[in-house]
């Protein structure tokens, strides 16, 4: 003001707290995430299940059209995914909504890799199994708290 300039705008000061401090809401974060996921092909190659949660998740936060969505996971599906759809475009039966295409490509994922698209329940449960009948020092055989060894 000294300098015979203006104090500025509100917005001018509002904008520069966001610029410091960050997103003024989840929305707004939830807007960056998703877009940053639009171009991770690596991440939906590596892993399509944990991908498809990401973007369930943010994609119900930010509202954008069915038609944005689906072309958007159109751009990073892995192309053993785009070979399943074909069947689906010929006959002109893709899913309409992005939750149901992606629910549709799940479903394919899990069909052609059924050991990726098992939970970790599943892997611990598998361990325990292999555990039986080995010995620790200190309880006796692994998973039988009756044998303790003093």
């Amino acid at each position: 003001m000294q300098a015979g300039q203006g104090v500025g705008s509100w917005d001018d000061f509002s904008q520069e707290l966001k610029n410091i401090y960050g997103q003024r809401d989840d929305k707004e974060r939830a807007k960056k995430e998703l877009m940053a996921l639009w171009v991770n092909k690596d991440l939906a190659k590596k892993n399509f299940v944990k991908y498809a949660e990401r973007y369930r998740t943010l994609a119900r936060i930010v509202n954008y059209s069915n038609e944005v969505h689906i072309n958007k996971i159109k751009e990073v599906i892995p192309n053993e995914l785009q070979n399943v759809l074909v069947i689906y475009k010929i006959t002109n039966q893709c899913p309409k909504t992005w939750d149901d295409y992606l629910k549709l490509l799940m479903q394919a994922y899990k069909a052609l890799h059924p050991d990726k698209a098992q939970g970790t329940i599943f892997s611990l449960e598998a361990n325990v199994e292999k555990s039986r009948g080995k010995k620790d020092p200190v309880m006796g055989i692994k998973g039988n708290l009756i044998t303790r060894q003093r």
